[in-house]
């Protein structure tokens, strides 16, 4: 329920910012005029975002702003406890396609600027335990606590990409990448060590790749 609120509001939210902007349309590619995409990252929902952006051509030029909101709810279930993460977050690529600065784009390859932050709160919940103390030879129960941070997720990097459009209607969006991420929980003062790679808290270099699928408009 988190997820689809999440969802909704992302959607309200993408849609205010497309109709405030003054983005009337620009040659993006060849014999296709944009004002601009809604678009949506696949592999967000992966672990549990909800991800909704919108990609803004700028007039007369090569370059493109892609702006998306995201809402995590996501669990994780372990042997003696359960994990869960949920906060907003938004994310930015300042795209620069092939070609010349002015008239039709014949190339949709694409850089530029990948920039992420989110804010994530964490909510841990511990089972019932028992731990063997070898100086009475018993077992001692511990009974089961939760706990609760928040931390604040950065990321930069840089992006290279390929969109296709299809039938006039539809774009595809493949993205590669890397950068650097960094994770501070609440008030620490430096990031994270020693976390996998596949960990929300995680910092270190970052890989990162996308499908995304747009729905034009002009």
């Amino acid at each position: 329920m988190k997820t689809v609120k999440l969802f909704l509001l992302t959607l309200i939210l993408a849609g205010t910012s497309v109709l405030s902007s003054n983005a009337q349309g620009v040659k993006y590619m060849k014999d296709d005029t944009l004002s601009f995409i809604f678009k949506s990252n696949l592999f967000y929902y992966v672990t549990g975002t909800a991800h909704l952006g919108v990609e803004v051509p700028f007039r007369n030029n090569r370059n493109s702003i892609y702006f998306a909101l995201m809402g995590s709810d996501y669990t994780k279930t372990g042997n003696t406890n359960k994990e869960q993460y949920f906060g907003p977050g938004l994310e930015l690529q300042y795209r620069s396609y092939l070609g010349k600065n002015s008239g039709p784009t014949k190339y949709p390859f694409y850089y530029g600027i990948h920039l992420m932050g989110r804010h994530l709160e964490k909510y841990i919940k511990h089972d019932d335990s028992y731990l063997w103390d070898y100086n009475t030879n018993t077992n001692v129960f511990t009974a089961g606590y939760e706990t609760n941070t928040t931390m604040n997720v950065y990321y930069g990097g840089i992006v290279l990409g390929y969109q296709q459009i299809i039938g006039h209607a539809i774009s595809l969006d493949f993205y590669i990448g890397g950068g650097l991420r960094l994770t501070y929980y609440g008030g620490e003062n430096s990031p994270t060590r020693y976390k996998s790679i596949n960990d929300f808290d995680y910092s270190g270099i970052l890989p990162k790749s996308g499908i995304i699928i747009g729905i034009l408009n002009r």
